[in-house]
């Protein structure tokens, strides 16, 4: 058995958190250790003038770490509760937020002690103020789209005024960029309503770019879905231009991130802008081939070890198995498939 030298930081049960574990133990048995966040106490955690244990073992030793599943919490709004009667005066979501209080205060004096962290605990917190985080991306000369975030009618209709098209999303959390219409303010922005994000909208191809310790891994492009032998609606392929990685690791230096995903255009004439950042993305919900294939990155990166090329991803289609019928799916196909056909010239409109 290896000495222990790096950690795996994640709630119970984490299916990324334990499909990383799995890979280290394989590389390198023993060398890395899977740490639960505690639950009702479990494991003890504390921190000392010389070490920070964690179940019994001082993690402040460790050489490298990776932290998964650590989410900002709200000081002042509770998050969404399951089985909660919020007529009855609650204190639950109170001890909610200690929690996590106390776990970023753990994992950042890991990073005060020298642990080199996947990402320290305050890129979480950055992260979560999407805007505040896309304006710090473009004053570092960056390009990031316009961006609005707002539940006033009167600017969202100034916004969609001065852009041709306009896309929206949540302003947190995970969510798709969609094309936005004047139709969706009535039910989007309002003064009873939450903010939504607003863009204006960058030419080029949409990506999905990963980064490990700093540096791009893996970038994926969506394919045209196909509807026969079976369908395939989201299907991803590797690409292999690497010459916007620069900006790629200048956007994560912005944050301090060294795991995670940025979700970008990149256009040969346009050039590259970044429309989100995502420190903690959910990998298990990708193609089966990218999971495995992150995971032997990460992994590596905890070892000390040289990270492996995507080579052998690039000439294969990477499909998410999605268990739709096939009648509910064919009105969709023909959308998305109408998406990748060639535009008509110039005045000519398509049939003709």
């Amino acid at each position: 058995m290896a000495d222990l030298i790096s950690g795996i930081f994640a709630p119970p049960g984490d299916l990324h958190a334990d499909a990383l574990h799995h890979v280290a133990e394989r590389l390198q048995p023993g060398a890395c250790a899977r740490l639960a966040f505690p639950q009702a106490g479990v494991p003890a955690v504390s921190l000392e003038r010389d070490a920070v244990y964690w179940g019994g073992e001082d993690v402040s030793r460790l050489q490298r770490a990776f932290v998964r599943g650590f989410s900002y919490t709200n000081p002042v709004v509770p998050r969404a509760m399951d089985d909660v009667d919020w007529s009855l005066w609650q204190y639950d979501y109170i001890g909610e937020q200690q929690k996590t209080s106390f776990l970023y205060s753990a994992l950042s004096e890991l990073d005060r002690r020298g642990v080199r962290m996947s990402n320290a605990p305050r890129v979480y917190l950055d992260v979560s103020m999407k805007t505040d985080l896309l304006a710090r991306v473009r004053a570092s000369g960056i390009q990031v789209p316009d961006v609005m975030c707002t539940n006033t009618r009167d600017e969202a209709d100034a916004f969609m005024a001065r852009h041709e098209h306009v896309l929206w999303r949540p302003a947190t959390g995970r969510a798709a960029w969609q094309l936005c219409r004047e139709r969706q303010l009535e039910f989007l922005v309002g003064a009873d309503k939450t903010p939504v994000l607003l863009s204006s909208i960058a030419p080029g191809m949409f990506l999905r770019c990963y980064l490990v310790d700093g540096e791009p891994v893996l970038c994926l492009k969506y394919a045209a879905p196909e509807q026969v032998p079976l369908e395939r609606l989201e299907v991803f392929q590797a690409i292999e231009d690497d010459s916007f990685y620069t900006q790629l690791r200048d956007t994560a230096a912005v944050l301090g991130m060294r795991w995670g995903a940025v979700h970008c255009v990149f256009d040969a004439e346009a050039g590259f802008a970044v429309y989100d950042i995502d420190p903690d993305p959910v990998v298990s919900a990708m193609p089966a081939a990218v999971q495995e294939y992150l995971n032997l990155c990460i992994a590596h990166d905890l070892l000390g070890q040289s990270i492996p090329a995507s080579d052998a991803l690039r000439d294969t289609a990477l499909v998410r198995e999605l268990p739709f019928l096939r009648r509910m799916l064919s009105v969709l196909f023909d959308m998305e498939r109408s998406k990748y056909a060639p535009q008509p010239p110039v005045g000519q409109t398509a049939g003709e």
